[in-house]
This record gives structure tokens, sequence and C-alpha cells, in this order.
């Protein structure tokens, strides 16, 4: 095969501005989580009909680039990181610190006096995600 019709593919593959999950994956924030605490720690809650709404785009890679894409979403990363961790095989060895009550596979929280669930350094939790999750994804061969 020449070098012609190799780059012809390869732009054939390369998809035509964002992924259609963006504006869809939009729609959603951290604050559709609600966390249930329990004797073993907390325990995010999201509503079924979103689940499923997204569950049946999970055969298609760019759902899992549009996911990993919002981990930089300082009002998404939480949803993004609870949505992966539903529809994506982890990796064993990584340690979240799951025994610590204020952890939910790596992702903290904790609880403002108004009662309303806060994320703790953000920028750094989301560091440590994007890292997680950029892993996980390669090692599902679902992200290039």
């Amino acid at each position: 095969m020449d070098m012609m019709a190799l780059f012809a593919i390869l732009i054939m593959t390369i998809p035509e501005g964002p992924s259609p999950y963006y504006k869809e994956l939009h729609s959603v924030d951290n604050q559709i989580i609600f966390w249930d605490g329990t004797l073993f720690g907390w325990v995010p809650l999201v509503d079924k009909e979103i689940e499923e709404k997204y569950r049946k785009f999970t055969r298609d890679p760019l759902f899992y680039l549009a996911l990993y894409d919002l981990l930089q979403d300082e009002k998404r990363f939480a949803i993004a990181h609870v949505l992966l961790t539903r529809f994506v095989k982890r990796v064993p060895g990584v340690d979240f610190g799951e025994k610590v009550p204020s952890h939910w596979f790596g992702l903290r929280l904790a609880v403002g006096a108004d009662g309303k669930v806060y994320y703790p350094h953000p920028q750094r939790q989301m560091r440590f995600l994007r890292a997680y999750w950029k892993r996980v994804l390669r090692e599902n061969k679902l992200l290039p």
C-alpha cells in the first residue's frame, strides 16, 4: 500500500469535529449524584433512567473519550468518574484508599455544614482521576 492510500485511510477514520456525546454529556453535572452514606462508606446513586440512557452508548469508544474529557471539567468530573466506574472494567492493583470513608474509588468527597456534598481539592482529584482513567481506558482498548 502506498503512502497516499494509507494517508487517505487514516483521514477517513478520524472523526470530524467533537464527539456526538459531548453535547449529550454536557446536560449532566456533579449535582445529579446523590451520595448515600452507609456503614461502609459512600455510595453514589444516579437516576436509573440517566444511567440506562448512557449505558446504550458503551459500545462506542467515542463515548469513553467524551467521558474522559469531562474529567477535566470541575462541574462534571465526579459524574464522569461515577459513570466510568459503572461502565468500564477497572484495573486491579490501584489502591484508592476505599477503606477511608471519605473516598469512593479514588474520589474524595465531604459534606459541608449546609448538608451539600463537595469535592475538596478538585484540581488535584481531576489530575489523579485522569491519569487513572487514561491507564484503564487504554488497557481496555477504549482510548488511543
